[in-house]
């Protein structure tokens, strides 16, 4: 299966079961505009029109490779897990928790990254010109306080 075609899975997967834990609407911003920049899903409150966007990373390898994040209020980001268990996992972090993962994987980390909008981000001079990264590889380990988290989500009471 394409990387493109398991994302998309993951994320209608995640999509239903945030509609059904938050009561929210859920749309899948990458139906509008394929691979959208940062998030990819939009819960919306149909009472108020209170908008919060979700970003999904899955994986069936060791790792999420060049994870880049969140960094808005009304966003989170839900990590789903495939690598060798029988059921996915789920980790679901907001904007201040996933800050505080970065600033703990951050000193573990090659140096020189500094926190930029959300990401890990790497900048330097090659050749005369300048060179960046953003992202970083986690692992379970480093988000494993998260795990089943939903109660963070907006209309979630008994998660």
């Amino acid at each position: 299966m394409s990387k493109t075609k398991f994302g998309s899975i993951c994320e209608d997967f995640v999509g239903e079961l945030l509609s059904v834990k938050t009561g929210l609407d859920v749309s899948n911003l990458n139906e509008i505009k394929m691979n959208h920049p940062t998030t990819d899903l939009v819960m919306t409150d149909s009472n108020t029109g209170d908008e919060y966007e979700v970003s999904v990373k899955a994986k069936k390898g060791k790792v999420w490779p060049a994870v880049k994040g969140i960094n808005k209020e009304n966003q989170y980001i839900v990590f789903v897990d495939l690598y060798m268990v029988e059921s996915p996992i789920f980790y679901v972090l907001n904007n201040a928790q996933w800050r505080i993962v970065l600033e703990t994987i951050q000193p573990h980390r090659d140096s020189g990254a500094e926190i930029i909008n959300g990401a890990l981000e790497w900048n330097w001079v090659k050749d005369g010109k300048n060179k960046k990264f953003r992202g970083s590889q986690l692992n379970a380990k480093d988000i494993s306080d998260y795990i089943n988290n939903w109660a963070i989500l907006p209309g979630v009471e008994n998660a």
